[in-house]
């Protein structure tokens, strides 16, 4: 703070705890000790904090520096220009309010809702288990899909024939490439003849179809 007196912001700081103004010797209180090092030979500085002349740390709180007054005078100029703009908005009229009218002759459009699709059956536990097995048989071997819903509900397995059919049938399986695996099966074991490999493939134990087993049998090479 200023000095009382004349007005100056030096002070000397002396061990009383009292400053001293530099100028007319007039005395105000003063901090007592620097917050580092306990010294009270403080000296005042002009923004109205303190330096300590031991070690040299400067505290306490910074005067205020007043606003100028370029800048209020900007301050006001943007308040008057958004002042105006703002009676300018609501004395302006509305866009959307100018063209509300419609004919009165106009059809009125009616639209149907679109008939939507019926949502596609969820699988019951019985049929995701079914699901699961006939994956596992199909990592092992080729089957045909006969082969594969009889073994599903053979007195081994004893899942239902639904159950087994729709598990099945969910996987969407390409039975020619399984037709194919089953025949290198073959192969592996033992020489067949092209009729001889169709017709094992297309026996009552494994149930591919003619043309699967035609499939199979062509890819795995036998047939030319």
């Amino acid at each position: 703070m200023p000095c009382p007196k004349c007005g100056s912001s030096k002070f000397v700081l002396f061990g009383s705890g009292r400053e001293v103004c530099d100028e007319c010797g007039f005395v105000i209180p003063g901090p007592t000790d620097c917050p580092r090092c306990g010294s009270q030979n403080v000296y005042h500085l002009k923004s109205g904090r303190h330096r300590c002349n031991d070690c040299s740390v400067v505290f306490g709180k910074q005067k205020a520096k007043p606003i100028k007054a370029p800048v209020v005078a900007f301050i006001g100029v943007i308040i008057v220009l958004s002042t105006v703009v703002t009676l300018i908005e609501e004395s302006s009229p509305k866009k959307e309010d100018t063209f509300t009218t419609t004919p009165k002759s106009s059809p009125r459009v009616v639209t149907s809702p679109i008939p939507s699709s019926p949502p596609t059956p969820s699988l019951t536990i019985a049929q995701q288990n079914a699901v699961r097995r006939a994956e596992r048989y199909l990592e092992s071997r080729g089957f045909s899909r006969q082969r594969l819903i009889d073994q599903l509900s053979s007195r081994h397995e004893q899942f239902k024939i639904q159950d087994a059919t729709i598990g099945v049938d969910s996987l969407n399986i390409d039975w020619d490439r399984q037709a194919v695996r089953r025949a290198e099966r073959y192969l592996e074991m033992r020489g067949f003849s092209c009729q001889g490999l169709i017709d094992q493939l297309s026996s009552r134990h494994e149930q591919f179809t003619v043309k699967q087993a035609n499939y199979g049998a062509t890819q795995a090479g036998v047939c030319y």
